[in-house]
């Protein structure tokens, strides 16, 4: 049993809206970390506030999990997503409204600051959509409702990312204030969003039993095992009963750490590089026209198809259909992701070698393959990690946990520690360590 297509398709535009909006931020923080050279200098005040604005819309997260409850025990789920929609589109009515004024560059920066936080009051929609999409479908399309969901988040971090260069491109706007464009475009869409959900959303929705959802599973257990758990332990010994679900719940638990840990991971590194590859940009002296962003935006758009193929979220072109079919099969993911780190490490150690590169298009050419095949390798694996996490007995509390994880320690803590590294030890440890970290993910699989 599938998802309906309409409730699939708001779900997943929701995600995809949030993280562009996430990302849109990049060119005016980046512009305005140039100009005020805290790359080179790194005071802690700089630094700290630019990690504030561009992970801000994550941190009334708590609020905004509360806020998303107490809505949908009102309206139901519709609700919910159309408080996220009205939501963005006040916080980008307010940067319109700034840039009308025509107030001063410090005030817009503190204005950014306010309205990311009150688009976070909506980030609650990450929980709710996963939820929704896991409720109403069985075991068997999880993997690709969860693999369309994560590439609907790196889509429109690519978009929300390069979105400035495109908006400012098509207005003929100078781009010492891109915000202004940006506004206008997001503003636009999240009022589409709205009257699409209030359109097409049901307005009472039915979740699918557990019983059915995981039917396959209780299947595979095979009939015996089945009516033992059915008769609750009426041929067993006590004993023999305790001791069984004592080790059931330790597998469960251990399980459940894997997990959480693979999907907070892959949010750390991938923020961790968006952080890094800015930073190599500024040092080798790319900064002007939007082009630390055209390239940030390029990395992350690059895994997407990958990820999308792999788990079967998306039909691959037809001559690489049995390739990517092959390395789909959870046996191959391990080995392909691994390998993925190994050639970025290969290509750093290289390069290494061959001392510096002189041309700073081709150096961070090389610096973009390094950190693109990193993210090519977590494409491969969290996908199949992320769905197992719907078959656990507190899913819902599960993916509550999950999605602050990365927001806290993925989203926020990822740039401010790709920053810190950097500027202390350099470039190569940074990358040594996000190689680790993706090492981890991916002998999760």
């Amino acid at each position: 049993i599938r998802c309906p297509w309409k409730v699939e398709s708001i779900c997943i535009a929701i995600v995809a809206l949030f993280s562009a909006n996430f990302a849109a931020i990049f060119a005016t923080a980046f512009q305005s970390a140039n100009d005020k050279q805290i790359w080179v200098e790194a005071p802690l005040a700089e630094v700290t506030f630019l990690t504030l604005q561009i992970s801000a819309v994550y941190l009334p997260m708590p609020v905004s999990l509360w806020l998303t409850r107490w809505v949908i025990s009102i309206g139901d789920n519709i609700a919910g997503l159309a408080l996220c929609a009205i939501l963005m589109l006040v916080s980008h009515c307010l940067v319109l409204t700034w840039e009308v004024m025509g107030c001063s560059h410090s005030s817009l920066d503190l204005m950014l600051l306010v309205s990311r936080l009150v688009a976070g009051l909506g980030s609650g929609v990450l929980f709710q959509s996963r939820f929704v999409l896991a409720s109403l479908s069985t075991m068997d399309h999880h993997r690709a409702l969860q693999a369309r969901q994560l590439f609907a988040a790196d889509f429109g971090l690519a978009f929300g990312t390069m979105l400035p260069w495109v908006a400012t491109a098509f207005s003929g706007s100078q781009t010492q204030r891109p915000a202004l464009c940006t506004s206008v475009v997001f503003a636009t869409l999240s009022l589409f969003l709205l009257f699409w959900i209030l359109i097409c959303f049901p307005r009472n929705m039915h979740r699918l039993p557990d019983r059915i959802r995981f039917l396959a599973m209780l299947n595979d257990k095979g009939p015996q095992q089945n009516l033992s758990s059915m008769t609750s332990g009426i041929q067993q010994d006590a004993n023999e009963d305790v001791e069984a679900q004592q080790s059931s719940e330790q597998t469960r638990l251990s399980w459940r750490c894997q997990l959480l840990l693979s999907g907070t991971t892959r949010v750390f590194v991938q923020s961790a590089v968006i952080m890094a590859l800015a930073l190599w940009m500024r040092g080798v002296g790319l900064t002007e026209g939007f082009v630390q962003t055209k390239a940030i935006g390029l990395v992350l758009l690059l895994p997407a198809p990958l990820e999308a193929w792999s788990s079967g979220a998306l039909s691959p072109p037809s001559w690489c259909a049995s390739l990517v079919a092959a390395i789909g099969k959870s046996d191959r993911v391990r080995e392909v992701a691994l390998l993925m780190v190994g050639a970025a490490m290969a290509l750093w150690s290289i390069s290494s070698l061959c001392g510096p590169v002189k041309d700073p298009v081709l150096s961070t050419g090389l610096a973009g393959m390094e950190l693109t095949s990193l993210l090519l390798a977590l494409a491969l694996a969290t996908p199949l990690n992320a769905s197992r996490l719907y078959a656990l007995k507190d899913a819902e509390r599960a993916t509550v946990l999950l999605e602050w994880l990365k927001a806290y320690i993925g989203r926020i803590l990822g740039p401010l520690f790709a920053i810190i590294v950097q500027h202390w030890l350099g470039y190569g440890p940074l990358l040594m360590i996000l190689s680790l970290a993706t090492v981890l993910v991916a002998v999760t699989v």
